[in-house]
């Protein structure tokens, strides 16, 4: 698990783990957006979640995640 403080949104703590064939993202602050990106340049999209977590399957390549405030 990685933990890293967000800038910007009032501390929130963004959280990576691995199950299985995916990786779990999940964050402690409600009313974020969570975006992902092929670049750490962008353009960054903003990514459908059901609360507080995104599971993105492990398809090879390199993908980014942020939270930011709306």
């Amino acid at each position: 698990m990685v933990d890293r403080g967000v800038g910007g949104t009032g501390g929130a703590q963004l959280s990576v783990a691995r199950s299985g064939g995916n990786v779990v993202l999940s964050w402690t602050a409600s009313g974020l957006v969570l975006q992902s990106a092929t670049t750490i340049t962008g353009p960054w999209t903003n990514v459908a979640t059901t609360g507080n977590t995104h599971t993105a399957a492990i398809a090879g390549g390199t993908m980014f995640f942020r939270l930011r405030s709306p």
